[in-house]
């Protein structure tokens, strides 16, 4: 839990300000000066702890509801502390759904779009996807491998797969933005952990890299063919 960046995390370590372990640990509370700790404290405030951790964000009735790109988190709180099964929804309106040990999102975890399609399947450890991950992008594509020890898919074997599942881009990408990959296709899919396990193999030495046009300008070479859409146009 003491690993990572602590703004990325999916967590609420502590419950309501009034109840333990969180009212022994208050040394103060501000929102630019300083505001008196009662049971339903609200706004956008910081709350420093003895042990030397601040708490920031919007607070509503004593409890803090506002995380980086989460809207709310939905759970069962046991002695004070969020456990269990539980659900978070995200400031899109996209939901996560899993289980928080601890106060952390931890273990396997789904989403789902704001109309209940699957967009997001992998694992969270205190807090933070880790281990392989399938994340859906608009157009019906999908980044997935191994993401870094910030959630982000940075590396050199990660994949962009085309929606019909077979054709991808393979190679390196750098927090979730494609640097550098080669035209592939889906040759293997195995269950572990859970997850659906692919694997690629190389059809092509061409490069495609990230190139993003302007009102003035097309970066990508105008020759050079999309994989995907040349199974299905012909011009």
């Amino acid at each position: 839990a003491l690993q990572g960046n602590p703004s990325l995390k999916i967590c609420d370590p502590y419950g309501y300000i009034s109840e333990e372990p969180l009212s022994k640990k208050v040394e103060s509370i501000e929102n630019g000066k300083p505001v008196k700790k009662t049971a339903n404290i609200s706004g956008d405030l910081t709350v420093k702890l003895t042990t030397g951790e601040e708490l920031s964000g919007r607070w509503i009735d004593g409890r803090r509801l506002d995380k980086i790109g989460v809207h709310s988190i939905l759970g069962e709180y046991q002695d004070g502390i969020l456990s269990g099964k539980g659900k978070v929804i995200m400031k899109d309106q996209s939901v996560r759904e899993g289980w928080f040990q601890q106060g952390y999102f931890h273990g396997p975890a789904r989403g789902s779009s704001p109309h209940g399609v699957l967009n997001y399947i992998g694992h969270y450890k205190a807090g933070i996807p880790c281990g392989l991950v399938w994340t859906s992008v608009r157009g019906g594509g999908w980044i997935v491998g191994c993401v870094d020890n910030q959630g982000q898919f940075s590396g050199p074997d990660i994949a962009f797969l085309y929606p019909n599942f077979t054709t991808a881009l393979f190679g390196e990408f750098k927090d979730g933005l494609l640097v550098k990959a080669k035209e592939a296709r889906l040759s293997n899919i195995e269950i572990k952990d859970g997850l659906l396990c692919p694997r690629f193999e190389l059809v092509s030495e061409r490069t495609f890299c990230y190139w993003p046009s302007t009102k003035d300008d097309i970066q990508c070479p105008p020759m050079q063919e999309d994989p995907y859409e040349s199974t299905i146009l012909k011009v």
